[in-house]
């Protein structure tokens, strides 16, 4: 169990299927982000924003998708609390409910940076 597992190895565990989507901020991550976009071949590339891009196999594309709906303001309509948003991130990241768990616990603000919760 621990805080972030992947981190620094994003890219690495999607190529090895080990993870089955990531988020690469281009401002926390320029080496992978830079690498993710020298591998198109290999994984699919989904800009939300010119600083965040997901990466995947090419067969969980649909993935992609399901990140950008659960990064909206929106999909607080169908998650009903904030620890079940980063629950469902978590388990859309390819992380083990034990470490969910720990980064809940731990209070911290995900990676991603889609996890904030609105009320409006």
């Amino acid at each position: 169990m621990s805080i972030a597992p992947h981190e620094g190895r994003e890219l690495e565990y999607v190529m090895l299927g080990i993870k089955p989507l990531a988020s690469l901020d281009i401002n926390k991550q320029p080496e992978q982000f830079k690498r993710a976009l020298r591998l198109k071949h290999a994984v699919t590339v989904y800009y939300h924003t010119n600083n965040l891009i997901t990466i995947t196999r090419p067969e969980n594309d649909d993935l992609h998708n399901v990140f950008a709906v659960l990064s909206t303001n929106e999909a607080n309509i169908l998650v009903r609390t904030a620890e079940e948003k980063h629950r469902l991130l978590g388990r859309l990241f390819g992380y083990s409910e034990e470490d969910i768990d720990s980064f809940i616990a731990a209070g911290l603000e995900c990676a991603c940076g889609q996890c904030n919760w609105n009320t409006k």
